[in-house]
């Protein structure tokens, strides 16, 4: 990515956190340095700061910031769908396929039903086979957001759309 687009990607990831600040003397996307004095302000929400699109290309910059990531992992949006693929390594001492690196891709459906956030497990595959719904615990299908400890992750999104090669977010007030 460029160095342009790496900053629109930090400004990003910064509104998702609640670290960049706005007022007089601020920008979308800065910091406060150490030591400036905070000046009160009226508290406003601006609805359209609650939107945030990623590309494709943003999420896979993202993930190569990660050094332990980088080389290995790759997301593909599509429309309704997140599919990521991951390159493991496995141990030696793994009997028959130790030392060796394997491919897992998965499927995910994102969207948004009955004013609610969803996350469906479309399927995993293990250098290139599908694992039976039984072996993933029967999570195919299942709204992981209902059924996990991430339903807070789902409480704090309004509403998603997954297209080719973007993501869109709209954050709950």
């Amino acid at each position: 990515m460029s160095a342009a687009e790496e900053r629109i990607l930090d400004e990003k990831l910064d509104r998702l956190r609640g670290v960049a600040g706005e007022g007089p003397d601020r920008t979308p996307g800065n910091r406060v340095a150490p030591g400036d004095a905070e000046r009160p302000e009226i508290y406003r929400e601006d609805p359209e700061r609650r939107r945030i699109e990623f590309s494709e290309r943003e999420l896979n910059g993202l993930i190569a910031r990660d050094p332990a990531l980088a080389g290995r992992a790759a997301v593909r949006l599509s429309p309704g769908q997140v599919s990521a693929s991951f390159r493991v390594d496995l141990p030696e001492e793994i009997p028959l396929f130790g030392g060796r690196r394997l491919r897992v891709q998965t499927g995910l459906q994102l969207l948004t039903r009955d004013e609610r956030v969803q996350a469906r497990l479309v399927g995993v595959s293990v250098a290139g086979v599908p694992l039976p719904d039984a072996w993933l615990g029967g999570l195919k299908g299942q709204d992981l957001l209902a059924t996990s400890g991430l339903a807070a992750l789902g409480a704090g999104i309004e509403a998603l759309q997954v297209d080719d090669g973007r993501l869109d977010l709209l954050l709950a007030p």
